[in-house]
This record gives structure tokens, sequence and C-alpha cells, in this order.
């Protein structure tokens, strides 16, 4: 006893700090101990701590407590302890000392990174010795770093940050975040790394068109968030999202070529408003902007000259930026435009028949009367003219008729924007303007002069002006109508054979104009038709005497035709006996069957009347179709002769007397003969010396 003894551990149990201050002890006399240590029912208790180790989960940026972390302690391999973390630390007790342990983040807090692995360890003493960082009483602090992935909405030409876009973050099929562009930058929140994900924009800014899908996965190294991405990433930890303003090309081309097309103002409406405006050129036209989803409709509402307005074309973007029209398309989803010239068919026709008809000389004329580039001869199909402009009004003209035609009188035209044509004359439902020619018309009318009533039997004819026969016709009681005369040619409308006991008409002309107008030599009716006037044919008969040529009464008188047939017979008188409408050309006799008192019978006389009424007669004097027939009164020479010398025998009294005894004549004779006139034929007479 009285003797101090020491107790020095020398090695701790596991899981157990050692020790390091020793223990002294003595004994009494009476047994009981002395000690500087605790004494447990008379023991020394020797007392050992557990050893104890503090484990925070932290994030690096701002020393906060991280929920949510997985952290694991392995010795040799094995997990010997494992936990979540909360917003405290957490402790684990009884490892051992002198063994190195690891600390292993496996899931890291949502959005953030799995910190690399940190090794600790636990000293005899209990201190901790650890390749991680600590606090100041000795905490492990497993420093997490949040991932920051930012995303960014730009326009892709100018790099402007965008508003309204619709954005998604998906692992897998999940949304994991969503939000609308608001002009700054996106912080993605719960992102974990080394996982892919796909940034989605579902809905583009208005005018834009959605951009195509970005994946991609983020990771820490040296504390900066790495992004491996298909898109584009700026400032390290940023990735753009470009959209593309949307773009609608538009040409205008002529329907036949591949040439821009300029002079055509086109609008782009939505909704009944304008929001586009331009005059085309000889480049597409490019319009940005316009909202996807959305029906546009393209009017033309002035096209170039020469060509009609397109009809509305509607047209539609999709979220891609493709665009769908109702017009063609070329492979880059330019809408084309294609304009059509102006088109004017003109159809020249017969009125009657609606037949084509050709050698008709057309223009087109400005409403100033100025010829406009078109003109032309009609053929058998109608005649197209393009490229006149809308809006504007023209006449069309005929200069000339086909061959027996009038001209048709002049129409105007205009045509539409849609191409249209408009007309005060006729058209088809198709827009083919009819111009109608009727034929020339002429009415022929044989009456008589005398009660201008018409007269059939006449043969007629017309001759052009190289005296070819264009027309013949016997006349009947109705005029005869001519169709089909040429305009401006001179006409002669000739009787050839009158009707019977009528002269031929004198020869007239006529001239058709091309408006159907006739002028002629001859006369025309109230129903404008020309007048062959017809005179009976007249003749006069005066019997005269020869001498005197005085009308002389008494003598009977016959004409008799070519078949002996007495036409007409009369008694002359002191007036001049007409005969009117005996045939012409043919033969009569004028026959003396009795002559006047004291008169010879003359000779028969042989006569005809021409075509123009004119009389050849032989054994008689004509003048302006008079005949006449002279009578010799009936003399007797009586001369006094000597019978046996037949010479005259001078101062004989002779008396000549009548049947009745009547003395007509008594004279003496001389060296003369002696005539006696005026004795009446068919009677008896003695002469009386």
């Amino acid at each position: 006893y009285n003797k101090e003894y020491k107790i020095h551990e020398v090695s701790a149990p596991s899981g157990y700090i050692l020790d390091t201050d020793d223990i002294t002890f003595s004994f009494n006399k009476d047994g009981s101990i002395n000690t500087n240590a605790t004494l447990r029912n008379g023991h020394i208790a020797v007392e050992n701590t557990q050893t104890s180790v503090s484990v925070t989960k932290m994030d690096i940026t701002n020393n906060t407590e991280l929920a949510g972390a997985t952290l694991q302690v392995l010795e040799n391999g094995n997990v010997i302890e494992e936990w979540v973390s909360e917003t405290t630390a957490h402790t684990i007790k009884k490892l051992k000392t002198n063994t190195e342990y690891i600390l292993r983040e496996t899931v890291a807090p949502v959005g953030y990174s799995v910190a690399t692995d940190t090794t600790f360890v636990i000293n005899e003493d209990g201190s901790v010795t650890t390749t991680a960082n600590t606090t100041a009483d000795g905490t492990i602090l497993v420093e997490d770093f949040m991932l920051t992935v930012y995303v960014t909405k730009q326009d892709v030409a100018n790099e402007k940050e965008l508003s309204g876009a619709n954005l998604q973050v998906l692992e897998g099929n999940t949304v994991v975040d969503e939000w609308i562009s608001d002009g700054s930058a996106h912080l993605i929140k719960g992102i974990r790394p080394n996982t892919e994900y796909v940034l989605r924009e579902t809905i583009a800014p208005v005018g834009y068109t959605i951009a195509t899908d970005i994946t991609f996965s983020a990771d820490v190294k040296d504390n900066k968030t790495i992004i491996t991405t298909t898109g584009k990433v700026v400032n390290g930890d940023t990735i753009v999202v470009e959209d593309t303003a949307t773009k609608v090309k538009i040409s205008k081309r002529a329907i036949t070529g591949e040439d821009e097309l300029a002079g055509a103002t086109l609008q782009v409406i939505r909704d009944g408003s304008v929001i586009e405006e331009w005059v085309s050129s000889d480049v597409a036209h490019v319009i940005k902007g316009l909202e996807t989803g959305v029906t546009y409709t393209l009017r033309e509402t002035s096209a170039p000259e020469g060509f009609v307005c397109t009809a509305d074309t509607t047209f539609t973007i999709n979220t891609n930026g493709r665009v769908t029209a109702s017009a063609t398309q070329s492979a880059d989803d330019t809408i084309i435009i294609n304009n059509k010239p102006t088109k004017v068919s003109v159809s020249k026709v017969d009125i009657t028949t609606q037949e084509e008809i050709e050698g008709a000389f057309i223009q087109i004329l400005s409403a100033d009367g100025s010829l406009v580039e078109d003109e032309w001869t009609s053929t058998t199909a109608p005649h197209i003219i393009e490229g006149l402009s809308v809006e504007t009004e023209y006449i069309l003209h005929e200069e000339t008729a086909p061959f027996g035609y009038i001209v048709s009188e002049d129409t105007t035209f205009h045509i539409e924007k849609d191409g249209a044509v408009i007309t005060t004359g006729s058209k088809t439902f198709d827009d083919v303007i009819i111009i109608n020619d009727t034929k020339t018309r002429i009415a022929i009318s044989k009456v008589d002069i005398a009660n201008d009533e018409e007269l059939a039997g006449a043969t007629l004819q017309i001759l052009d002006n190289n005296d070819n026969v264009v027309a013949e016709w016997v006349s009947t009681e109705t005029p005869r109508e001519i169709v089909g005369l040429g305009t401006g040619i001179e006409y002669t409308l000739r009787e050839t054979i009158a009707p019977v006991g009528f002269t031929c008409a004198t020869d007239i002309t006529f001239t058709i104009d091309k408006y159907g107008e006739v002028s002629t030599t001859g006369r025309r009716n109230a129903d404008s038709a020309i007048v062959i006037d017809n005179r009976l044919t007249e003749i006069s008969v005066s019997k005269i005497d020869i001498t005197t040529e005085e009308e002389l009464e008494g003598a009977h008188l016959e004409i008799i035709d070519s078949e002996g047939t007495v036409v007409e017979e009369w008694t002359s008188t002191k007036e001049v006996h007409k005969i009117i409408g005996l045939p012409t050309s043919e033969k009569f006799i004028l026959r003396e069957t009795v002559a006047p008192e004291g008169y010879t019978i003359t000779t028969d006389t042989e006569f005809t009347i021409k075509t123009n009424g004119e009389v050849i007669a032989n054994g008689s004097v004509v003048s302006d179709n008079h005949i006449m027939v002279k009578d010799s009164k009936a003399k007797v020479n009586i001369t006094k002769i000597d019978s046996d010398t037949d010479d005259t025998v001078e101062g004989a009294v002779l008396e000549v007397k009548d049947s009745d005894g009547n003395t007509i004549d008594k004279w003496t004779s001389t060296s003369d003969t002696h005539t006696i006139v005026g004795l009446m034929t068919d009677k008896e007479y003695t002469i009386y010396e």
C-alpha cells in the first residue's frame, strides 16, 4: 500500500476512442483504493467514448444544408452505413479508429451533382482526418454543386430574347420543368447529372416556328456545370433555343414562264384586315413573322398590265414553318401565283346560222378611236387577243365585212380584274364576244308603172361590174329579195325579157355600201325596194292622106299577129289610133282592108316592137313609135289619041259619069294626059266624048 500505480490504455476497443488520460491509483492499508478515476462498485472504471463522425450535406455555393442525398460509408468496399440526408448533420458512431473509410454520395439531391468520394480516418484520439472539408467542429462536409442549366429563347437571326414560347424539359416522357419564356434566361430546376433530357418547344412565340427538340445532359467538373447537348451553349451553362421567324415566300409569275412578274399589287389578309401589302418586282416577296396555325388569304388587287387578277389563295404555316397553300408551290414551299394574260375571244358569225365566217377585217380601237395593236381578218375559228388592259374600255370595230355581208355596229367591251369580259354586244357563256354579221339584202320590185302593181313574168338579171350574171329570176307577184351581194360594187339590174305586152325597162345601177345602205339610179318604194317600172307597149297608127298628111276617116285597119290572128281592128277617124300591150319581139302586120272613099288601099306594113318599146316597121313611116299609113287617092289618067298613030288629039270634049249618070269630070283634051283624082274604088264609071 501507499504505492502509486498508473493505468495506461494502449489500444482502445473497436469503435472507441483511445483514452489518452492515464489513471493513477494506490491502495490504502485497509485495502481501499485511492484513484483519479471513477470507482464503480469498488472497481476502477476505465471509460472509453465511442467514436463519432458527423457528416452534413451542404450546397457548396451557399452553405445550406441539403436534404435528399443518399450517402454511404464504405469500409473495404463494404457499405457499413447508409442514410438520406436531412437538413441537419448525420452522426455515425463506433467506427473503427485508424481505418480509412470512404464517404460516398450515391444519389444527389434534386438539381445537384453527386459529390466526389472523400475519405476519412478516425484517429485514436477521436479526431478525424479527411480529404473533405470540415466545419470548425470537425463535421465532414459533403458539398454538392447545384447543376445550373439555363435556357434562353432567342431569334436565330439577331439573338434577340423572345417572350411567349412554351418550353418543356422532359426526362423520358415525364415533364420535369415547363415555363413560358419572358425575355430572360430560365433556370432549369431538378436536373440530375449525366441524365439525358429533352428540351422541347411546344408553342413558339407569335411569328416564329417551333424549334427542333434539343437533347442535353449536365455534369459538374471543377465545380462548374458541363453541358453536353445537340443545341447551342453560351456562357458554359446556358442552352440557347433558337427560333426562326416564320417565312412565306411569294412568287408572282406569268402562267407560261418562270420569271418574276412585276407590277401586281398583292395583299395578305387575316380576319378581314390587310396585314401586308406590296407591289411585285423582279424578285419574289418574303414575309416574315406571320403567326402559325392561322389561315391567311393572299389577294391580288391589281394585276400587272395585260394580266388578270388571280383568284384568292389561302395558306397556313404550321408550327414547323411549313407553308401549305391552295395555290401551286415549289419544292421550297414558295407560293407561286401564276397570272394569266387577259384573254378576249372574238367570233365572227353569220347572224342566222351562227357559223364562223371568214374575211371580215376587224380592229380593236381605244375609246378615243385610235387603233390598238390588234387587227385581223376573221377565219373559221374565233380570234384570241391577249394582253389587253383591265378596266379599260375598248371598241370592237368591223372595218370590212366578209363578201356578201354588211359591217356590224361597233360594240364596246372591257375586261374585269378577274378576266370576265363585259360587252355591249353579245357573248357566249364562256365570254367569247360574238360579232353577228347580217348578209346584204336588197328587194327588187317589178311593177306596172301605171298602177304600181307587181308584174309577173319578167326575166331579170343582176350583173356585177365585170358583167357576170350573179342573179337571175322571173318576177312573180311579190318583190324578189336578193341576199349576199357584195358591198362597194356597182351592180346592174337588167330586164332581159319583159312581161307580155310590156317593154323592157332601162338598166338600173345600184351599189350597197358596207353598212347595207343602197344607192341606185332607179327609184325605191316605201319598203326600200328598188322598183323596175314596166310600161305597156304602145304604138300609134295614123291614117293620112299621102299628100296632105291629114288624118283620113273611114279606113278599116287590122293588126294581125304572126299566127294570122287579128289582134286589133278599127276604122280610122280624125284622131290617131293607139294600140297598147302588144308583145315585143313579135312580127305584126298592119293591114288596110277598106280604104277611105276616094283612096286606094295601102300596102301591108310589117312591124316589130323591140324590147325597149321601139317600133321597127317597113312600108310605113315611123316616128316616135307612130306608124303613119299613107293613102293615095284613086287616080285615072285619060289621054285622047289617034287610033292609027297613037298621037294625042286635042280639042275633044270628054265627060266622065258615074253609074248614076252624075257627071264626075268634063274637060277638053290637050296634048297632055288628063288626070281624074278621088274616084271611088269598086264603082263603075263611063267616059263620054
